[in-house]
């Protein structure tokens, strides 16, 4: 693959598989937050309580930067229409979504709301 841009989408979708155990270094830029977050989602997507999740990261900035993209995420989820939610979650993945994983993106945002500054990163 010659394309830097789709190389390195294939390798943080990789990443954010969460069948994988995965230690992720790589330059600053490159697109480690955005791999992790996408880890995140999956897991959640997946079954897991977001606040059973722990993410390690190096800075103050980068774990706020977590925090405010999870919000994010969780946000344009609940809003969205159901085939808005089916895209997003297929691009995320790289293979359409089941039934459960846009019923747990939908209802995603209520953990996070609960209790944001307790998410453990």
């Amino acid at each position: 693959m010659n394309d830097p841009r789709a190389l390195a989408r294939v390798v943080q979708q990789e990443a954010a598989e969460p069948r994988r155990s995965v230690a992720l270094a790589a330059a600053a830029g490159s697109g480690k937050t955005k791999a992790l977050v996408e880890r995140i989602v999956r897991l959640c997507l997946a079954g897991a309580d977001p606040r059973a999740v722990l993410a390690i990261t190096f800075t103050r900035r980068a774990t706020v930067e977590i925090k405010d993209r999870l919000l994010r995420v969780a946000f344009e989820g609940a809003r969205a229409s159901s085939a808005e939610l089916a895209a997003t979650l297929a691009a995320l993945a790289g293979r359409p979504a089941t039934e459960d994983e846009r019923e747990r993106a939908a209802w995603l945002l209520e953990p996070l709301l609960e209790d944001p500054a307790g998410l453990p990163i």
